[in-house]
């Protein structure tokens, strides 16, 4: 998955999110990142929370809408949901969790 560009994926299919937070090479655990499944094509400057739209995980460790640590990074096994093809969702991830809505990244998907 890139930032800035369509990424295809297939309804059903399954999308690790990884990110790793550090400083200085050294990871920080302790924290709870969230993550959204958001209907379009959503940035940082757009982003209302009024699309947002059912996020799950095909796995039971995950909770839903946290990532969970496991050395040395943060995951989520995102399940792509049902929609037609050629429909546009955004991955929001704050590293931080909700307490700051400014800092988040977007991954922008295109349902195959």
């Amino acid at each position: 998955m890139y930032s800035g560009q369509y990424n295809v994926a297939k309804v059903g299919s399954v999308i690790p999110v990884k990110i790793t937070l550090g400083c200085n090479g050294t990871p920080l655990t302790g924290l709870a990142p969230t993550i959204q499944l958001i209907q379009g094509d959503v940035d940082g400057t757009t982003d209302t929370g009024t699309n947002d739209v059912t996020t799950t995980s095909v796995s039971s460790a995950d909770t839903t809408g946290i990532m969970r640590f496991a050395a040395p990074q943060y995951i989520y096994n995102l399940q792509v949901p049902s929609a037609p093809s050629g429909t546009q969702f955004t991955i929001r991830v704050r590293p931080f969790g909700d307490s700051d809505p400014a800092d988040g990244m977007y991954v922008l998907i295109k349902i195959k």
